[in-house]
Formats: C-alpha cells, structure tokens, sequence
C-alpha cells in the first residue's frame, strides 16, 4: 500500500513539472519566504563572521576577492549538474557555504522501510590565505546527543564534524586535508585531483587518503569521465578502488551515469553501477557467535540500475527526489531487488549552481 501511495506522489509531481499552471503553494504569503531569507542569511553572516575574526588572527593584511576565471562550457555544465543534484562529488569540492536538511524514505522488496533525517554544513572562510571551511557532515536526530561520546559504536553512523583546508593549487593539482573527529575518534585526509582534456572528454583522477584512530588506513582512487552531450545533457563514467585496514581484498566499482536538466528547475539522471570485490564475504547466519560468513569471493556482486527525478518543487530551496531502483546482489543469489528512496530537502544559503 505504502509504495502505491508513493507512486502517485511520483506521478503528481510530474504531472506538475509539465504543467503551465503554477503551483498553488505559489500564492501563499511571503512569510516563508521571509524566514527563509532570515534563516540563509545568518548562514552567510554566521560564515562571515568567523572569517573575519579568523583572518584577523591569522593575518592583518587586507582581504583581496580571489577572481573566478570562467570555465569552459563543459565545466559549468559539470558545475551545474553536480550542484543540481547534490552528489558527492559536489559536496567534496564545493566551497559554498550551506545548511542542509534531508528528509529520506526508503522502500526495498528485500528489507525493511527505512527512514532518516539528516543534516550537512559547511562554512567556507575564505578571507584567510589558508582557506579554512569548517563542516559537519551525517547529522541526524539519532546521534546527534552522542557526537563527543563513545555510546556511537558503529562508526559509519557517527557524525563528522572537523575542518577542511584548501591550499594553493600546484602544478594544475589541485587539494584538500581535512582534520575531524568522527564520535570521539580523530582522523585525517587528504585529497589530490587533477584534470585533463583529451578530445571531447573530460577526464578527472582523485586520489585521497584517509587515518583514523579508530578505523586505521583507508585510501581510495576515483576517475572521471565526463563528455558534454548537449547544452543541458552529460554523460559520465566512473571508476573506483579502495582499500582498507583491517578489511580483505580490494572494493571496485564501475558506474555510468546520464544527467539531463529539462528546466532549470528539473533533474533526470539514469545509472547502471556495477559493484565489486577481490574477497568479497557476507553474513549467512547472524544467529551465530562469531556471525557465519560466506566464503571469500572474486567478482561482481552486485549490479543495480537506477533513476532518479529531481525537482525545486517550491521556491529556490525546497527540493523533491525520487530514486526507483533494482539490484541484484550476490547475498540475495542476484534474485531482483526493487527499491524506491524518496528524499525531501532544506537548503539554507549560497550555492553556485542557484
């Protein structure tokens, strides 16, 4: 009953995306719109603020606007796309200053419905030479009392709050260290990126790594490719590897994406991922002591299609997403596996791709 009703929610709102007829929360009153412009603004003033003293304390010297030199058409397609659909690419490279507050359900034929309220933000201070940006990243109403504490066991859902620090590029190499705690545990990263033009490609490798006090040594490589198809369309491939400490073998994946904004307003993006792993064991038996696991295997184990619509369904910072999806996963004997996530958001602030 519960994805029936979610369809049509599906369904109304691209029935509204094509249609002439503004929306009728349109007409409402603008005192939304007035705390919304209040709750941004102490964003921005929040991020000046601290910019300013901490320029004060690092360097008396005066404050010079860094010029922006305008991209190719490519990159401001990518810019427009990756801020659009809020991926992580964005959100790794982004300086923007921004609250951001998710509302997600997910649905899936194999496992339970899942709901999650989550919260992100970052404060980029730009006026000091450094170009320090603070952030917090995985915020929810489940861990949030339990940020400095060690009650949070299962570190991928503890929240991270930290701060990033962006110097000079070198050599066209572009990086970023970030030092934060993730529960009461420390860790530090580094990320180096460099892009290339070859014919009508775009091509992008990022490799980054990771210690934590916790977790040990992670460190990962991500290629991108990119290649603009229209004036609104591109086309993207993704490679992956990582590996870690305490974790056998070596996790891969490889994922073709399509991006098209139809409005300025509307997202549609498809993807075929595929995933896998050089060792790759899961859980049989989890009423076992130790857990029963599956013997270690090489190769794919999961594929999963997807689709995602997204649209700013209200004003300039209420935004809707809906991800149908099906995987075949090796746990599930590669047996389908639909699944439907439905995301809500909140943005407060400034970002390039509004």
């Amino acid at each position: 009953m519960s994805q029936f009703v979610v369809f049509l929610i599906f369904m109304s709102f691209i029935h509204q995306a094509y249609s002439d007829t503004p929306p009728a929360m349109e007409s409402k009153p603008d005192v939304i719109d007035e705390k919304y412009d209040a709750i941004s603004n102490t964003v921005i003033e929040w991020s000046d603020t601290i910019d300013k003293n901490l320029n004060k304390w690092i360097s008396d010297s005066n404050f010079i606007e860094p010029k922006h030199e305008p991209g190719s058409d490519t990159e401001e397609l990518q810019n427009d796309i990756d801020s659009f659909f809020q991926n992580q690419k964005y959100f790794e490279e982004s300086s923007d200053a921004y609250v951001l507050i998710r509302f997600s359900s997910f649905f899936a034929s194999k496992g339970d419905e899942k709901y999650k309220l989550k919260a992100r933000a970052q404060i980029p201070l730009s006026r000091t030479r450094k170009k320090f940006k603070l952030f917090i990243e995985d915020l929810n109403k489940d861990n949030a009392k339990d940020i400095l504490t060690k009650d949070n066991e299962e570190q991928e859902t503890a929240p991270r709050i930290g701060i990033h620090y962006f110097p000079a590029d070198k050599y066209d190499i572009s990086s970023k260290y970030s030092l934060g705690l993730r529960g009461i545990y420390p860790y530090v990263r580094a990320r180096y990126s460099k892009e290339f033009i070859a014919g009508d490609w775009s091509i992008e490798p990022v490799q980054s790594f990771k210690y934590s006090t916790k977790d040990k040594f992670e460190e990962k490589t991500d290629v991108y490719f990119d290649k603009q198809l229209n004036d609104k369309s591109l086309f993207r491939i993704q490679l992956n590897r990582k590996t870690e400490t305490d974790t056998d073998g070596m996790d891969y994946f490889l994922g073709l994406s399509y991006y098209q904004l139809l409005k300025d307003d509307i997202g549609l993006s498809f993807s075929q991922i595929f995933w896998g792993n050089t060792k790759y064991t899961y859980t049989l038996d989890k009423n076992t002591r130790p857990y029963t696991q599956s013997k270690p295997y090489s190769g794919i184990s999961n594929y999963v299609t997807s689709m995602s619509w997204r649209q700013n369904i209200w004003k300039k910072w209420f935004f809707f997403e809906v991800r149908p999806s099906v995987n075949f996963h090796r746990q599930n004997d590669y047996k389908a596996n639909y699944s439907l996530n439905i995301d809500f958001e909140f943005y407060f602030g400034k970002y390039s791709g509004k």
